[in-house]
This record gives C-alpha cells, sequence and structure tokens, in this order.
C-alpha cells in the first residue's frame, strides 16, 4: 500500500488532525508536520484538558471519526497480541450505531443487486430498519411463501470509503511507526489485519458461506438454533437470513428478563462454544451477548457471522494439549505446547516467561473451585507471550479471547458454572475420535511395518559404512564374511524388534479403546480392543518361539 494519499483524501487527513488535536494527541500531528491542518486557536492554546486515560481518549477518537475506525477499534479489541490489553479492554466499549440511510437508496441496492423490483422477491418489506451499523444496515421482510426474514444491505458507496479510509490509515501508520512502536503498538502491521478484515467484511458471500458451516455443524441440535441463510437471494452486498424471535441474551444477564433457565442457557451457550473449538474448522470470533438470541425453549442462537476465525486441525490439537496441561497443572507441558505451536523471537527472556508461567499456574490452582476461571488464565497465558516476544497464531488468540468471553457470559448467568468439569465430556469424546482415527490399530502397524523395514535396511547401510571406511585414509580391514555374519544378527534383531513394537501398539492401542468403550461390544468389551489385544498375543506367542531358535552365530571363523 502507498503511504502517500491521493489528493481525494487529504480532506480526511485533515478531518482526522483536527480529532486528534481536539483529543490531546498534538504531539502526534507535530510528529508527522500536519500542524497545518490544526485550527489555529487548538494551535495557539492546546486543547481542553481531560482526566481520561490514554485507552479512554484513543476510544473516544476512534468514535468520533466514526465507520471504518470504530471497526477497526472492534476488531483491536479481540487482539492483545497486536495492542496492549488495557487498550482491548477499552475498545470493546466501542459501540457501532450509526444513522440509516434514506430507504429509497437501500431500496436501489436491493433491486440492482437482484435485477428485479423489490415487490418480486419479498410480499412485505419494512422500510424502517432494526439496525443500522457503518457497513450495513438491516431491515425484517417476509418472503412471498411466508418466512419472515433479515435482509442485511450493503450502505451504498461503502466499499470506496473504507478504501479511502485506509489510504489515510496507511498514510499515518507509515510516519508513526517508530513512535508509536515504543508505545507497544505496530502501527502498519495493524492496518495491514485490519485490510485483511474488512475484505470478508464487505462481502456478504463470505458471511454466507460461514452461515451455511455452521447450519451443518448444528443441524439437529437440541441447545443450538442457527438461522437458515437463503442464497438465491443473497449477493456480494445483500445477505438474506431466518428472522429468530427471542431475547437478547444481554437482557438476561442484566436482569430485565427472568422468566428464563439460566443454567440450562449457559449450558446451551456452552454447547455452542465447545462444539466449534473441537469439531469444526472455523469458530465464531465474536460471541457477545449482544450477539445472541435465547429462544422460548432456552435453545442459544448465533446472529452476525461477520468476525470469524478459522481453526487447522493442528493448532485445535496444539490447543487442546495446552488445555489439558492446564487443568493438569503440568508447568512442562503447558511449556512445550505454547512453543509447539509459537514462534519466539528472543531467546533471553525464556526463563522469565517460564517463571511467569509458573506463577499464572500457581495462582490459578490457588484459588478456590467456584472462582477459578481456566480460560482467564489462558488469557494470563497469551499476555505473557505477547510481553515476552513469543508470537501465537493470531486464530489461536482470537478463540482465547472467544473463550473468556462465554466463560464470563457463563458464569454471570449461572454463577455455579464450572468450565472444566462442564468440559470434560467434550474432551473424552475428541480423545474417542483421535484414537479412532488417529491412534488406531491400522496405524500402529503401519508405523512398525515402516521402522521394521528401516532396520531391515541397517546391515546393508553398515556394510556399506565399512566399505567406505575401508577404502578412505583410515585402514581398517573387514571381511566380508564377517559383515555377511552382522547383518544375519541385525535382520533378526530387527524382526524381533519390530514384532515388540506391534505388540506394545497393539496393548496400548487395545487400553486406549477400553477407556473410552468405542463400540460395538462382545461381552461388555469393545470389539477393536479384542482384536487388538488378539493380535498382540499372536505376535507375542511368535516372539518367544523365535527365542528357542538358534541365532545363525558360528562365526566362520571361530
Amino acid at each position: 500500500m502507498d503511504p502517500n494519499p491521493h489528493e481525494s483524501s487529504i480532506r480526511r487527513i485533515g478531518h482526522v488532525c483536527r480529532i486528534l488535536s481536539k483529543e490531546g494527541f498534538l504531539w502526534l500531528i507535530d510528529e508527522i508536520e500536519l500542524r497545518a491542518h490544526v485550527p489555529l486557536l487548538s494551535r495557539w492554546f492546546g486543547t481542553r484538558g481531560t482526566r481520561d486515560t490514554r485507552p479512554e481518549r484513543i476510544r473516544n477518537l476512534l468514535e468520533q471519526m466514526g465507520g471504518s475506525y470504530i471497526k477497526l477499534g472492534q476488531l483491536l479489541s479481540l487482539r492483545p497480541d497486536l495492542i496492549p490489553e488495557e487498550y482491548c479492554e477499552e475498545f470493546t466499549k466501542l459501540q457501532d450505531r450509526v444513522p440509516p440511510e434514506p430507504f429509497d437508496e437501500i431500496k436501489h441496492v436491493i433491486e440492482t443487486e437482484l435485477g428485479k423490483p423489490i415487490s418480486s422477491a419479498f410480499s412485505e418489506f419494512l422500510t424502517t430498519p432494526i439496525g443500522s451499523a457503518s457497513i450495513a444496515q438491516v431491515h425484517e421482510a417476509r418472503l412471498k411463501r411466508g418466512e419472515r426474514v433479515v435482509v442485511k444491505v450493503m450502505r451504498p458507496g461503502i466499499h470506496a470509503k473504507f478504501k479511502a479510509d485506509l489510504d489515510v490509515m496507511y498514510f499515518f501508520a507509515h510516519r508513526l511507526e517508530n513512535r508509536l512502536k515504543k508505545l507497544g503498538f505496530n502501527p502498519v502491521t495493524i492496518v495491514e489485519e485490519f485490510e485483511k478484515y474488512t475484505r470478508d467484511e464487505l462481502d456478504f458471500t463470505e458471511e454466507g458461506a460461514h452461515i451455511q458451516a455452521f447450519e451443518r455443524n448444528f443441524a439437529g441440535s437440541r441447545r443450538v438454533k442457527i438461522p437458515h441463510y437463503h442464497k438465491d437471494l443473497s449477493t456480494k452486498n445483500i445477505l438474506v437470513m431466518e428472522y429468530i424471535e427471542g431475547v437478547h441474551l444481554s437482557n438476561l444477564i442484566n436482569g430485565s428478563i427472568n422468566h428464563h433457565d439460566k443454567e440450562a442457557i449457559a449450558r446451551n451457550l456452552f454447547d455452542l462454544c465447545l462444539t466449534q473449538v473441537f469439531k469444526m474448522d472455523i469458530f465464531h470470533a465474536d460471541m457477545h451477548p449482544g450477539n445472541i438470541i435465547v429462544l422460548p425453549d432456552n435453545r442459544v442462537a448465533l446472529l452476525d457471522f461477520g468476525i470469524t476465525g478459522s481453526l487447522p486441525p493442528d493448532i485445535r490439537e496444539k490447543g487442546v494439549r495446552l488445555y489439558v496441561a492446564l487443568v493438569e497443572k503440568n508447568i512442562d507441558d503447558v511449556l512445550e505446547a505454547i512453543f509447539a505451536m509459537g514462534h519466539i523471537s528472543d531467546e533471553s527472556k525464556l526463563h522469565l516467561f517460564k517463571q511467569e508461567v509458573r506463577e499464572i499456574i500457581d495462582m490459578w490452582h490457588g484459588e478456590t473451585l467456584s472462582k477459578a476461571r481456566i480460560t482467564h488464565t489462558l488469557h494470563q497465558l497469551l499476555n505473557s507471550c505477547v510481553d515476552h516476544g513469543i508470537t501465537l497464531p493470531p486464530e489461536f488468540i482470537r478463540l482465547g479471547k472467544a473463550l473468556v468471553t462465554i466463560e464470563g457470559t457463563c458464569v454471570r448467568l449461572y454463577p455455579e458454572f464450572n468450565f472444566v468439569e462442564e468440559s470434560k465430556p467434550y474432551l473424552v469424546d475428541l480423545l474417542r475420535s483421535q484414537v479412532v482415527a488417529g491412534v488406531s490399530l491400522k496405524n500402529a502397524l503401519k508405523k512398525s511395518l515402516v521402522l521394521k523395514a528401516y532396520l531391515q535396511k541397517l546391515p546393508r547401510k553398515i556394510a556399506s559404512a565399512l566399505e567406505r571406511v575401508a577404502s578412505g585414509r583410515v585402514d581398517i580391514s573387514v571381511e566380508a564374511a564377517e559383515v555377511g555374519y552382522l547383518g544375519r544378527v541385525l535382520s533378526v534383531a530387527s524382526d524381533r524388534i519390530s514384532a515388540a513394537l506391534i505388540i506394545a501398539a497393539c496393548l496400548i492401542t487395545g487400553g486406549l479403546i477400553l477407556r473410552v468403550n468405542v463400540p460395538p461390544h462382545y461381552f461388555g468389551v469393545s470389539a477393536f480392543a479384542l482384536i487388538a489385544f488378539g493380535i498382540g498375543a499372536i505376535m507375542t506367542t511368535i516372539l518367544l518361539l523365535s527365542f528357542l531358535r538358534k541365532l545363525p552365530v558360528k562365526n566362520p571363523h571361530h
């Protein structure tokens, strides 16, 4: 991105400079030599005094600039790896509320996108929006077949506006990079992340794909409801989905509505969260109470699928290892899991990091069970990684923030809610699936046979090495008969080692299958476990019989 703004962006730069001056950031303007854009009185007499903290002043700044700057702050509230934690907390207070566009303009967008009059697609369309934000506004409507839907419509000209705002952001980021890094910010990286984020936010087909993924994963769920996505009526600038009748979770939390079973809602919300973590490739990264609807039967429904994260299998596996290590208070395993998924930029800080991790885990396990919050501990670990130069995958950071939000919400709904205890069935299911798919008997046999093949090649490799030594500067006399004898001995040994490995694999696999109780069952025991133990018994018999056979150990020279 070109750090020099186009002429059309100059007015926007001036607007930003005036707000910066008003909020007491005249030093930033001086840093990039743009004082000429500040009103004369502000240059002479400074700005009004304020007792607000710097994070509060920056939040006010973003709110006054509005639009894409509010979206920037909301994104940063989910990324403690990009900005200090106190700023993340303050930016969660940002409210994206913008006056709605005139309905005629919204109608024009819909009809242009669909290529037909609005009356041809909807039997009813309410002109007053039920929600209005910087990127889009939402209207209630009814399809020709009678279904109630919500229609999310992109604001006219929003693509060009965000493009212009990005140009201005890059302009300031490049000129302030050195100064802001001292305050814990990397402005160019922040704007680059925001550009990636807005690329998806400004294309409703991406959000529609996210909804479909959630629909598939929660189909038939008795705890979670995902609104149906009407792909035939949706485009890049329009999103049509099922209307969900219910109450906002925020109204239940603040006590304005009390006729729901809050314990059941907490469990349903937890199911919504853990299913994403353990079973899905993506997760909803913005599950705050304003984005969750509670149905009359206590099911929970998600709204606004614009902010999601992907969760590759390897990251999920490492994350689960970290979680299990935390529960078991195994500090070595915690560190191993963090190092497995993170990049260490400064080796000199590792000793301090390990010490801080120990203190964090000791503090958590020292709390009473009713007060202990594992996601808060996880959040502290993520912050410690940032402080000590350990870079973790951005999606794992966002997942950590989502888990913190969900556990906090569950505890506010039902104070006795225990995240660790509730998560155990999900961990057992995950272990069962990994045993069948990853630690299967077939897999163990395959790896044992690979090792056997390697050991069988070992005599030839030794003979080759000896030949190379004999032909070099070191004169070692090795007769062919001796090499052949060594090869025969190693071949027998490799067969026995391979058999022992297969036996061990069968016993371990059978034990794991017994523990997670994988069906089908015979005589009350898993059939897979019986097969594993049976093969292990046969291989043990063969191995014992091989010991009774003599090795071809008669050295021809003896």
